[in-house]
C-alpha cells in the first residue's frame, strides 16, 4: 500500500489490562452456551511501544528489545509467514501483521512491553493493537475501532494457533474501564466513568515470578466444555453470575462487594481447572490473607503470571512488604484512561 513520504518516525502506545470478572466466558463460541455473559477489565498503566521508522531502500529490520531479537530482510519478499512457525513469538506477530498490511517499501520495527514475560495481563493483545496503531498510520489504511479489535484478535489466533478471547484488546484500544457484553451480535463494549484513584486504593499487582501460557490453558477449557464436560459448564454458570455481580458492582461503584466478588471468582475459576493456579499463587495467596488482603485474583488464564490483590487501603502497605519479603515481585501499576495513542513525526 501507498504511504506518505513525509513520515520519518511513528509511536504508537496502547496499555495492558487486568481483568475484574468474566475472562474465559470471552472465548467464541462459549459465550453463546450461556446467557446474558459479561466481562470487566481495567486498562492499566503498564505499556507496549511500537516504533516504525521507514528507510529509503527496502531493507526491513524487525527487532524486539524484550527478546534481544533482531531479523534482517532485503525486502518483503524474503518475508514468508509460515503456518506451522514457533519460533520467537514476537517477531513471528510482526511478520504475520506485516503479510496483512503489505505496507512498500523499506523500514524498521522495533517492538517493547513493560510487562513481565507471561505475566497474564494481555500485554501480547497489548501489542498487537499497538502494531494496528503504527501499520495504519504507515499504510495509511484506516480501520475504525471496532475493526481493529476484530484484527488484532485473529491475527493473534494465527500466531498461537489456539482460539483467543476478545476481551483483552478492548482496554489497549480504548483504555479504561470496560464493561463487554458477550451477545450473539458479538461483543458490546460500553465504557464507564470510574473512580479510578479510590480504585488505586484498594489495589496491589503482583507477578508470581512464573510465566503462564494462556494459549495452552484456554485450550484445555475450550474442548472441555465443548465435549459437554458438566463441571465445565456449570463453573462457566459461576464465572458468569460472579461477572454480573461485578458489572453491577462497577455500575455503582460498591466497592464493599469487590472482595467478596475477587473470592467468588478464584473459587469458580479454580473449579473449573486446577491449572488456573499454581504452586506460586496459592502460596502468594496464603501469604497476602495473613497479612489482611482481602481477596486475589488471578489475571488472565492464570498458571502462573500476576494476580492482583485487593485489599484495606489502610492495610495495603503493609500487605506490599510481607508480599516482598515472601519473594515476589510488586509491580508499579495505576489504572489509566488512556487506550491506544499514535505519534507521527
Amino acid at each position: 500500500m501507498k504511504r506518505s513520504r513525509l513520515i520519518k518516525r511513528i509511536e504508537s502506545i496502547s496499555p495492558t489490562r487486568v481483568d475484574l470478572a468474566g475472562g474465559t466466558l470471552d472465548l467464541w463460541p462459549l459465550y453463546i452456551f450461556h446467557q446474558d455473559c459479561v466481562t470487566v477489565n481495567l486498562a492499566i498503566d503498564i505499556r507496549t511501544y511500537v516504533t516504525l521508522i521507514p528507510r529509503s531502500d527496502d531493507k526491513i529490520i524487525l527487532s524486539s528489545v524484550d527478546t534481544k531479537t533482531e531479523q534482517v530482510y532485503k525486502s518483503a519478499d524474503e518475508i514468508s509467514v509460515e503456518v506451522s512457525e514457533r519460533g520467537n513469538h514476537d517477531l513471528h506477530l510482526l511478520k504475520v501483521h506485516i503479510d496483512f498490511w503489505k505496507p512498500s517499501g523499506g523500514f524498521e520495527l522495533h517492538t517493547r512491553s513493560e510487562s513481565p514475560v507471561g505475566a497474564g495481563i494481555a500485554a501480547s493483545s497489548s501489542l498487537n493493537i499497538s502494531l494496528c496503531g503504527a501499520f495504519s498510520a504507515f499504510t495509511e489504511r484506516v480501520l475504525s475501532d471496532e475493526e481493529t479489535v476484530t484484527l488484532a484478535g485473529n491475527l493473534e489466533a494465527r500466531v498461537i494457533q489456539t482460539p483467543t478471547g476478545c476481551q483483552d484488546y478492548f482496554p489497549a484500544m480504548y483504555g479504561g474501564l470496560n464493561l463487554i457484553e458477550l451477545t450473539p451480535l458479538g461483543p458490546r463494549r460500553r465504557g464507564l466513568d470510574f473512580d479510578m484513584d479510590e480504585f488505586h486504593k484498594h489495589f496491589i499487582l503482583i507477578y508470581t515470578g512464573k510465566p503462564h501460557h494462556s494459549g495452552l490453558n484456554n485450550w484445555q477449557i475450550f474442548k472441555d466444555h465443548i465435549d459437554g464436560n458438566n463441571t465445565t459448564f456449570e463453573n462457566f454458570e459461576r464465572l458468569k453470575n460472579v461477572a454480573r455481580g461485578m458489572y453491577d458492582a462497577c455500575n455503582n461503584q460498591t466497592w464493599k462487594n469487590f472482595g467478596k466478588l475477587f473470592d467468588d471468582e478464584f473459587q469458580a475459576r479454580v473449579g473449573i481447572s486446577k491449572v488456573f493456579s499454581s504452586e506460586e499463587i496459592e502460596r502468594l495467596r496464603e501469604v497476602a490473607l495473613k497479612a489482611g488482603a482481602q481477596a486475589l485474583k488471578i489475571c488472565g488464564a492464570g498458571g502462573g503470571g500476576c494476580v492482583f490483590l485487593w485489599t484495606d487501603p489502610n492495610k495495603k502497605d503493609e500487605v506490599e512488604n510481607q508480599c516482598r519479603q515472601a519473594g515476589f515481585q510488586v509491580l508499579k501499576a495505576r489504572p489509566t484512561r488512556a487506550g491506544l495513542e499514535t505519534k507521527i513525526s
